[in-house]
């Protein structure tokens, strides 16, 4: 019993070593990592990515094309001869690393084009279709799409003869290439686009000559600016409706229309800047701000109550002099003169040019006939004790004072 249990023993320290010993390489060993590039059979070259110092190996079936090491940065390049339309298997190995193998499909490019169908797709700017043509194109041997440019072409069987394309890339390639082309006009030509930019433009300047004709300074005023603004709105207008007939559809435009266009927009701008100005400058003299309407009613509250309480006296009610009617008239008159304006306390009123100077000249006459009225009603104060007597003799006076207020020395003595 004890040398079999002593066999066994000896059996397990054999076999557990063994079994074990798998385990920890697995664990130790490490892929090496591996990435390629697309190739395509115009390729001389297999490239991409490996762990550093790999041995890079590259293979057609059993034959070997080439091979290479990568670099410290993990970078690497098998040079090859001509590809064909194959499947690769490219290998990356190192020590203590397992190798890894990826297997890659080299594309297939077609041969030299010496002609191919190519359907024209003539754009606006804005990506807009207008039309499309299709044309036969004759190729060089040397072109190989799509590499290369078309350029040089006229679609002179297009609707729109006489424009050229030129350097239109290549957008999509089939085994019966067909080419995507972006029309480019020329320079002589008014785009869709360009034309909505500029309709856009001289509707702006239309809607401004509308809105200016309804304000007071357009109709009021006969000044230059008035007229040079409209002429060059209307001029714009007649020049450029001929080329806006149609935006769906580039216009053939002639070499100076450019330069004219950008000259009339420009007449615009400034004839529109300096009819602003000038209409600023109008009604910023023919408006009434708030403060201007508040300082006004206060000076207007303050002579009707002073004419309220002149009223109330007695030379007033008895006394016939021109004093007492110049005083009422002015007030009168100022208060209608500037009821229409002073109406609104909370927005701008439109005053007419010479508003300012007639309220100020009513405003002085007031004042003057105020103190005309108060120095006759003072001489008719000091009068009116003698009137009042009743023991003696009673002095009184007529007319003490003309209406220039220029003293009048008659007396009148009664027993």
């Amino acid at each position: 019993m004890y040398k079999f249990i002593k066999k066994m023993v000896i059996c397990l320290a054999i076999i557990t070593p063994l079994t074990a010993a798998p385990t920890v390489m697995a664990k130790s060993a490490k892929y090496t990592v591996l990435k390629v590039s697309k190739l395509n059979t115009a390729s001389k070259t297999v490239t991409g990515t490996a762990t550093k110092s790999a041995k890079i190996t590259v293979k057609h079936g059993s034959k070997t094309l080439g091979t290479s090491k990568a670099s410290n940065k993990g970078k690497y390049s098998v040079k090859v001869s001509k590809l064909g339309s194959w499947s690769l298997k490219v290998s990356a190995s190192k020590k203590k690393y397992r190798t890894k193998t990826i297997t890659i499909k080299v594309a297939s490019l077609p041969k030299t084009i010496k002609s191919a169908s190519m359907i024209v797709y003539y754009k606006d700017p804005s990506n807009k279709l207008l039309a499309t043509s299709k044309q036969t194109l004759k190729l060089n041997s040397k072109f190989k799409a799509p590499k290369k440019n078309i350029s040089c072409y006229t679609a002179s069987k297009s609707k729109y003869s006489g424009f050229t394309l030129k350097s239109s890339k290549i957008t999509k390639l089939t085994k019966k290439p067909t080419y995507t082309i972006t029309y480019k006009y020329a320079k002589n030509v008014l785009t869709p686009a360009n034309k909505k930019v500029l309709k856009s433009k001289i509707s702006k300047f239309d809607n401004a000559l509308k809105s200016t004709k309804n304000s007071d300074f357009y109709k009021s005023n006969s000044s230059k600016t008035i007229s040079a603004y409209n002429n060059a709105v209307t001029k714009l207008d007649t020049y450029v409706a001929s080329y806006l007939k149609s935006t769906t559809s580039p216009s053939k435009i002639s070499s100076s229309f450019i330069n004219n266009e950008t000259k009339l927009l420009n007449t615009c701008q400034t004839t529109q800047s300096a009819y602003n100005s000038a209409k600023g400058a109008y009604d910023k003299l023919h408006t009434l701000t708030i403060n201007d309407k508040q300082a006004l009613n206060k000076q207007i509250a303050t002579i009707n109550n002073k004419f309220n309480s002149a009223k109330s006296d007695d030379f007033y009610k008895t006394g016939n002099d021109k004093t007492i009617k110049a005083y009422s008239d002015a007030v009168t008159k100022l208060n209608q003169f500037v009821a229409p304006y002073s109406l609104d306390q909370f927005s701008t009123s439109n005053i007419d040019t010479s508003f300012n100077t007639n309220v100020q000249n009513l405003i002085a006459k007031v004042q003057t006939a105020q103190s005309n009225f108060s120095t006759a009603e003072n001489a008719f104060n000091l009068e009116k004790p003698y009137k009042n007597a009743i023991d003696g003799v009673i002095i009184y006076s007529v007319n003490f004072y003309d209406s220039n207020c220029s003293y009048v020395n008659k007396w009148h003595i009664s027993f």
